[in-house]
């Protein structure tokens, strides 16, 4: 794996090598190895998502804004936990209106997996 030396040029873009034909991949990390906490752009996805479950007030329960605000760093892994948080999502999406399932998606695109969001959205 080969890191950019100027994170704040690419916003923290890490170049991958294929090992079978050298090609670079582009991946964007969400959390520090080191710490654990979200990276700025990681952090922005969260706080924008926490604002949907706000709009969301009187059809959500506490309990169940809660759930859902807890599972958002599970989205944005590759681990059985993320299709659980997927799952609880989707339910909470197949029940909103266009607006905020628009606005999800445009959130979640490009900061989870292609397999979180067809969970999420089929």
């Amino acid at each position: 794996m080969i890191s950019s030396p100027f994170p704040d040029f690419n916003y923290g873009v890490v170049f991958h090598v294929i090992p079978f034909c050298y090609a670079l991949k582009y991946a964007r990390p969400y959390f520090c190895p080191y710490c654990g906490k979200p990276y700025p752009w990681t952090q922005k996805a969260i706080e924008s998502a926490v604002e949907l479950l706000a709009l969301s007030e009187e059809s959500l329960d506490a309990e169940t804004r809660e759930l859902l605000k807890n599972c958002l760093p599970d989205l944005m892994t590759d681990t059985p936990v993320s299709k659980v948080a997927a799952a609880r999502w989707g339910q909470f999406l197949a029940k909103s209106g266009s607006l905020v399932k628009n606005a999800a998606h445009e959130i979640f695109n490009g900061i989870v997996t292609e397999a979180v969001l067809k969970i999420l959205f089929n």
